[in-house]
């Protein structure tokens, strides 16, 4: 999916991210640290949600398809728990929800790739090894 989002990227279409500026999980948040720098690098744009935690996953893609749910892009997920997620086409869904995207993205901190590059060396360090360990977090 990084890769995707990636080269979708790299092509000129716009890839916005929102993710927990403080994760519940501290641990997987460090190991998630470890993939920004080649996101911003190729032009995803990442937000810091600065609100309460938030649980929900959604997806807009062209005001024609959306997916909405609970699962966590992870092995824990994909094979332990019992996570739902619901797909939409064909309604005012997508549209919607790239709305109030957009309207959290006020609600954010923007994350720039130079100030990112930048971070101390205990950050990288730390985002490294929680990442060696992500399959068990």
């Amino acid at each position: 999916l990084r890769r995707a989002m990636r080269h979708a990227a790299r092509r000129g279409v716009e890839v916005r991210l929102i993710l927990p500026g403080e994760s519940d999980v501290r641990s997987v948040q460090w190991a998630g640290e470890r993939s920004y720098t080649g996101l911003l690098r190729d032009g995803v744009h990442i937000h810091l949600w600065l609100g309460s935690h938030m649980h929900a996953k959604t997806v807009a893609i062209d005001d024609a398809w959306a997916s909405i749910g609970s699962y966590n892009l992870d092995y824990v997920s994909l094979f332990w728990n019992m996570e739902v997620v619901v797909e939409i086409v064909g309604d005012s869904t997508p549209a919607r929800l790239r709305e109030q995207f957009r309207q959290d993205t006020e609600h954010c901190e923007v994350l720039e790739y130079e100030s990112w590059r930048r971070r101390p060396w205990w950050r990288r360090l730390r985002s490294w090894f929680f990442y060696r360990f992500r399959r068990v977090l």
